[in-house]
């Protein structure tokens, strides 16, 4: 019974350990995104790089709906392109392409292979587009593509309207033709899946063009189970690094290397363009002024995200041809605004400015399911009524907040969306776009994008267009961040269109 003791101890101590983790991820307060250390000796696996799967989902890339098998297909599969740390499109089975007009032609390299050693094709490519337009994450970077017709060197893109940085969209798996219904379907990609005594690894695929010696020929599989957390996997070494784009608003700090990793999620301001105040250049240039993007940048979201004054990625290449005006903030000087313009108050007890006899009343609806978006709204209102308007602030289940933006149900939203590569913004500016309502109602607005994408407006003027007419107001691009497990050496940036571009140099120490 004494030789028991400890072994029940160290179980005990072990299981206090995991309960830490668990419960000091879930509870992370929302203000704070950087809470707790917790400190866990890492054990390392035989020198093994291993990556996470959930495995109650498929690897099939058009079949799952697991991020952390999503982001493996990066590995197995290549795409026509990929994308830079600044956004522009690198070809990798594409090997050159033309764009005119609603038309992309893109000419195929005829020495890509698959790991089974077959050519990939215009075939394998039209289809894995057909693939890639039925599926729900892929579907949205292909939104203005229709067709792509197979040729005997290229494949035709038709596109419902002009877009001179189309290109940049084209990042889907390409799968051999017929292979959609595999478990694993067959990918020219750096390694391709392999079962061994149960277990799932990434074998280095003989095939591949990516010109890349390989550290390591072999990478195993983890699985993630809903009664084990990543964190804690990677802890223990059964994981060598784990990704989190912080949409919870929350995260754990632990022993491990972690780096921040830009994304394309552009959080704004939705301005309903057909409401008569917000017409009004002088209203909303004092919205503007009430929009404390510093705070809710380092106070809010804890410094994990880019503050911008376009719509545009500021790590964009073109936006760094670009000097915009920086924003200010003054709900004081906001109310300078609003008096030139003609709201006053009609009397000093008046806690909100009026014209013309009627009060300068304002809809602002955010999503209640999101805590960090919900104090940046409060921090937002608190300043627009602090200038004179009369601001009531609506916090809405997600599904109520989606419809009501669909309907053009508010005066103001704040939103966030996860753009493509190409920085296609017609889901604001199309007829049809999910965000259309109210935003796309200023038609000035809306002719300036597509003028910009077909190439008759250069970026400089469709940035003043913007500032001027201001259907939305940008605050910032949010970060996330990606863990690497301290006995990983590697080198390079990590890049949120491929976390493992630099899998080649990974070696554990």
């Amino acid at each position: 019974m004494k030789k028991l003791i400890p072994i029940i101890l160290l179980f005990v101590l072990l299981i206090g350990i995991l309960t830490t983790v668990i419960k000091t991820r879930m509870d992370s307060p929302a203000e704070d995104p950087v809470s707790t250390s917790v400190t866990i000796p890492t054990e390392e696996k035989s020198g093994e790089i291993r990556l996470g799967y959930f495995k109650e989902k498929s690897l099939n890339p058009y079949k799952t709906t697991s991020t952390f098998n999503r982001n493996l297909s990066t590995l197995i599969y290549d795409s026509l392109f990929v994308i830079e740390d600044d956004f522009s499109a690198l070809p990798l089975i594409a090997e050159s392409f033309t764009n005119e007009g609603n038309k992309l032609t893109v000419k195929i390299n005829s020495e890509i292979y698959f790991s089974d050693g077959s050519l990939v094709t215009t075939a394998d490519v039209a289809y894995s587009f057909r693939m890639a337009k039925d599926d729900e994450f892929y579907s949205k970077r292909l939104s203005n593509f229709n067709t792509a017709v197979k040729g005997d060197e290229s494949v035709i893109f038709t596109m419902q309207h002009s877009d001179i940085y189309a290109e940049s969209n084209l990042v889907f798996p390409i799968i051999k033709i017929g292979s959609a219904g595999d478990k694993y379907p067959v990918g020219s990609g750096r390694y391709k899946v392999k079962k061994s005594g149960g277990k799932l690894y990434l074998k280095a695929n003989e095939y591949s063009t990516h010109g890349e010696e390989m550290a390591t020929d072999t990478i195993r599989l983890t699985p993630i189970s809903a009664d084990k957390t990543e964190l804690y996997l990677l802890q223990t070494g059964d994981l060598t690094t784990y990704f989190d784009d912080l949409s919870s608003g929350s995260f754990t700090k632990i022993n491990a290397n972690m780096v921040r990793v830009p994304l394309n999620n552009l959080l704004y301001i939705g301005l309903n363009s057909n409401n008569k105040f917000l017409k009004d250049n002088a209203v909303k240039k004092a919205i503007e002024l009430c929009t404390d993007k510093r705070t809710i940048c380092d106070g809010i979201y804890g410094g994990y995200c880019r503050k911008t004054e376009t719509v545009f990625n500021p790590d964009w290449h073109l936006s760094k041809t670009y000097e915009a005006k920086e924003s200010e903030f003054s709900a004081i000087k906001a109310g300078e605004v609003l008096e030139e313009a003609n709201y006053v108050y009609a009397y000093k007890k008046n806690k909100f400015r009026s014209k013309n006899f009627e009060f300068l009343k304002l809809k602002f609806i955010v999503n209640e399911e999101n805590k960090l978006r919900v104090e940046a709204a409060k921090l937002i209102t608190k300043n627009l009524r602090l200038a004179g308007f009369d601001v009531s602030l609506q916090k809405l289940p997600f599904s109520e907040y989606q419809t009501a933006i669909k309907n053009g149900s508010f005066d103001l939203y704040l939103g966030e969306i996860v753009l493509s590569p190409g920085m296609d913004l017609s889901v604001f500016f199309s007829s049809d776009g999910e965000l259309s309502a109210g935003v796309g109602a200023n038609q000035t607005a809306s002719d300036a994008y597509f003028d910009f994408v077909s190439g008759t407006v250069d970026f400089s003027t469709f940035n003043q267009v913007m500032a001027h007419e201001k259907p939305i107001i940008p605050i910032c691009y949010r970060d996330g961040m990606v863990c690497f497990s301290r006995a990983l050496s590697y080198e390079g940036s990590v890049n949120h269109y491929d976390l493992y571009k630099n899998v080649y140099s990974w070696e554990i120490k």
